[in-house]
């Protein structure tokens, strides 16, 4: 059998598809580990479907979330796929330690990610617009990479624009230790994504005991439990980020017990021991449930488009 950790959507599936055709050909039975969305969108393009069905013909399927099941129904039946979170290092513990006995007199609202619209971002800034006219005090640091500058152009000027330079700052994209400390001295996540899978970089905040202001998206509501480890909040919907992140910022008792919650839910599902116990019991079923040469045999032909 094979491992294949097959990206689903864009060149890099048609890159895939070279392994694919090896594996069919040589009548390897197939474990796809999807990490990514895309295929239901993809396929209304009638020669797309053809190629998927041909792709997923016979295989399993290991996803993040039985939650993102539907943008591969059409290709995989129910009972071929399994759900498996991500699961990272608990590089938290590493962490330095935040003093909840003396806070920072302004709390810090951050954002980490690419510096994307569709990571919401400009979302975030409408929401911090928001706080400011309603003289909720706070600071807010942005941090990611951007391919895009005039999408940062637009960022900075509306930053200007609602007079936050003293209270907003984007500081490009950082790593390793320096992303560490952020980290450990930020108070709130905040990520109303657009389109998610099941994002690393809540799972990094909530090993950093981050509460996490978040939306529906996705795989997000498995990591974020609403009104415990943070709050979810519908997509594109400003106000409701600016009336959660209020919420956090007036009540640092709150801010403490979320962050605490959401490391305890890292630790209790999404390490990296987690998911390879998890892999592992995978793995395992499958190769029980005999995948053999008699699977791959009924194969269709690749589709001739």
């Amino acid at each position: 059998m094979a491992y294949f950790t097959l990206v689903p959507v864009g060149v890099a599936y048609y890159r895939d598809i070279l392994f694919v055709v090896v594996l069919k050909i040589l009548r390897i039975p197939v474990i796809f580990h999807l990490h990514g969305l895309g295929v239901k969108e993809a396929a209304r393009t009638w020669w797309k479907r053809q190629l998927y069905r041909w792709t997923f013909s016979g295989a399993t399927v290991i996803h993040l979330s039985e939650r993102l099941y539907e943008d591969i129904a059409e290709f995989v039946p129910r009972e071929k796929c399994h759900f498996l979170p991500n699961g990272i290092v608990d590089w938290g513990a590493a962490l330095p330690t935040r003093i909840r006995d003396n806070p920072r007199r302004v709390p810090r609202v951050l954002f980490l990610s690419n510096m994307r619209e569709a990571k919401g971002v400009l979302v975030v800034v409408e929401a911090l617009r928001a706080l400011r006219a309603r003289g909720v005090a706070f600071e807010a640091l942005f941090v990611g990479d951007t391919s895009d500058s005039d999408f940062l152009e637009r960022f900075e000027a509306l930053i200007t624009k609602g007079g936050m330079q003293d209270a907003v700052r984007y500081v490009g994209p950082k790593y390793g230790e320096e992303k560490m400390r952020i980290m450990a001295e930020s108070d709130i996540f905040v990520f109303p994504s657009f389109q998610e899978g099941l994002p690393i970089v809540v799972l990094e905040a909530m090993s950093a005991a981050l509460p996490v202001v978040s939306t529906q998206q996705g795989g997000l509501p498995d990591l974020v439990e609403d009104g415990v480890t943070g709050f979810l909040v519908p997509v594109r919907d400003a106000a409701a980020v600016a009336d959660r992140l209020a919420t956090l910022l007036e009540n640092p008792e709150l801010r403490a017990r979320m962050g605490e919650r959401a490391r305890e839910r890292f630790l209790d599902r999404f390490t990296l021991e987690k998911f390879d116990v998890a892999l592992g019991s995978i793995l395992e079923t499958v190769l029980q449930s005999g995948p053999v040469a008699s699977q791959a045999a009924t194969e269709p032909e690749m589709p001739r488009l």
